[in-house]
């Protein structure tokens, strides 16, 4: 009597690599229903590691499982999210989502310089992206310490949604550190009316405080000399 082979093993006429290819399409709806119910990483990793070792390079289920892993991964370890990116965007250099990706691994690693770079990238794929355009601006003000290069950024961002507290926060903070306090407050000022307790609000808002205080002698000093005639 023969003896009955499992199927992927050698002499059943298909090889594990044929077996897995078959099996790619359920594994792959699984993984999408999962990440529609927004089930927990611990959950979702394995399942996309899985997928990721069954599928071909270069074929679009790896791009998908790249993809995935590095957006579970960003937060928590971004060095091993820009590992999945940096293969994305070798693939796919014209996809401005993924160099978008790799400027937020890269900003949050420290890499401020790189992250700059790739969102740059990005925003030569997709010019009108407020976001794209928001994170570069709060990178050159806050990581590179270049408000002044920041700003226009964040000034083309806030056009585009000018009803975004993190956007306008960061146009206020970055005229903050140019000492263009009025303009600050101005931009600022309809936040504080209706969203005074978010704390990145309150943050800048006690900034302007005190810098208002700070330099309050050395305005009114101003405002006397322009008014005394010569």
């Amino acid at each position: 009597m023969a003896k009955r082979q499992k199927p992927g093993t050698e002499g059943d006429g298909t090889s594990p690599k044929s077996v897995g290819a078959k099996e790619l399409p359920s594994l792959r709806a699984t993984i999408e229903r999962a990440l529609a119910r927004d089930e927990p990483p611990d959950d979702l990793l394995p399942m996309l590691e899985r997928l990721r070792r069954m599928a071909i390079e270069g074929s679009d289920d790896r791009r998908f499982a790249d993809r995935r892993i590095a957006e579970l991964l960003l937060e928590t370890e971004p060095w091993r999210a820009a590992l999945h990116i940096r293969r994305l965007v070798r693939e796919l250099p014209d996809d401005d989502a993924h160099w978008a990706l790799m400027g937020l691994a890269q900003a949050l690693l420290g890499n401020h310089k790189f992250a700059a770079q790739s969102y740059r990238r990005a925003l030569a794929l997709d010019p009108g992206n407020p976001w794209y355009a928001h994170n570069l601006g709060h990178i050159l003000d806050v990581g590179l310490d270049r408000a002044r290069d920041g700003l226009p950024w964040l000034e083309r961002a806030h056009k585009r949604i000018p009803d975004s507290t993190p956007v306008t926060c960061s146009v206020a903070h970055a005229l903050f550190r140019l000492s263009r306090l009025d303009e600050a407050r101005a931009v600022l000022a309809p936040l504080l009316r209706k969203n005074a307790h978010d704390p990145d609000v309150w943050a800048i808002a006690r900034q302007l405080d005190r810098a208002e205080a700070a330099t309050a002698p050395a305005r009114r000093k101003a405002r006397a000399k322009r008014r005394t005639p010569s």
